[in-house]
C-alpha cells in the first residue's frame, strides 16, 4: 500500500524569507562589530603611546645612550627602546647595553614601522639638520649616533600612531611627545580619504601648531611643544586626547 504522506520541507518563499532575515541581521551586526573593533583599536593605540612615553622616560633615565658623555641620557629610536639594537659612535661617548624597555610587540619591522592592534607607530628624534632620526633610517647597530644632536635628543621626542588599514582597523590618528601630552586628529583629507596610511607616514612636526601663538623655532625639525586645538603643520586640528 502506497503512503499518502507528503514529504515535508521548506518552500522557496520560506527560504527567501530566512535569507532576507539573515541579511538584515548581518547589515545591523557587522557595522556595529566593525565600529566596536575600531574603538578598541583606537583605545589600544592611545594606551600604546602612553606606554611609549613611559618606556622612553625609563630608557632616557637609564642613560642607555649618552653620545655627548655629559651624564644625561638621550631618548631612543623605537628599535633602541625595544632592545633591537643600539646606535654606535665613531667618537668617545657613553653607551649602555642592549636591553628591552618595552614589549617585543612594538619592535619596528623591516620598513622601520612598528605595528600593533591595527595601528602603525613611529618614533622621531630631533636633529640639527632637516631630517629627524627614525627607525626607517636607523635599523642596524652599524648606524652611528651624532654627538652634536645628543643635546636635542636629551629633551624631546615624538611618536605617532595611525590606522594600518583606514576605516577597518582604525580611523583617527594620535601623537605623544616628551611631555606625555597625547593629541588626536581626524586623519582625513578632502573627500574622506585617509591622510596617513600604512605607507604614508606622519612627519616630525605633524602635530605642531602653525598658529601665531606657536613658539618661534630656529629650525623646522626642532619645533617645540604641541599646541592642542589649533591647526597643525599637516593642516589638521589636533586636540588633547588625555595625557
Amino acid at each position: 500500500m502506497l503512503s499518502t504522506r507528503k514529504k515535508q520541507g521548506f518552500t522557496l518563499i520560506e527560504l527567501m524569507i530566512v535569507v532576507a532575515i539573515i541579511a538584515i541581521i548581518a547589515a545591523i551586526a557587522i557595522p556595529a562589530f566593525l565600529r566596536s573593533k575600531i574603538n578598541a583599536n583606537e583605545g589600544a593605540a592611545i594606551a600604546s603611546l602612553k606606554g611609549i612615553h613611559t618606556f622612553q622616560v625609563l630608557f632616557q633615565s637609564a642613560s642607555t645612550i649618552d653620545f655627548n658623555a655629559n651624564g644625561t641620557g638621550e631618548y631612543g629610536t623605537m628599535g633602541e627602546v625595544s632592545g633591537a639594537y643600539l646606535r654606535t659612535l665613531t667618537s668617545p661617548g657613553a653607551q649602555g647595553i642592549t636591553q628591552p624597555f618595552c614589549p617585543a610587540s612594538l619592535q619596528p619591522q623591516t620598513d622601520g614601522i612598528s605595528r600593533k592592534t591595527g595601528y602603525s607607530f613611529v618614533v622621531f628624534l630631533p636633529t640639527s639638520g632637516a631630517n629627524p632620526i627614525t627607525d626607517a633610517s636607523d635599523t642596524a647597530a652599524s648606524d652611528t649616533g651624532n654627538i652634536t644632536d645628543a643635546i636635542l635628543q636629551e629633551t624631546r621626542f615624538r611618536s605617532y600612531a595611525w590606522p594600518t588599514v583606514f576605516n577597518n582597523s582604525g580611523l583617527r590618528c594620535f601623537a605623544v611627545n616628551h611631555n606625555g601630552e597625547i593629541l588626536i586628529a581626524a586623519n582625513t583629507l578632502a573627500g574622506g580619504l585617509p591622510r596617513y596610511t600604512d605607507t604614508v607616514v606622519p612627519n616630525f612636526d605633524a602635530a605642531v601648531s602653525t598658529a601665531a601663538s606657536a613658539p618661534a623655532e630656529v629650525d623646522a625639525s626642532l619645533s617645540g611643544a604641541f599646541i592642542s586645538g589649533t591647526v597643525a603643520v599637516d593642516t589638521q586640528t589636533w586636540t588633547t586626547a588625555g595625557g
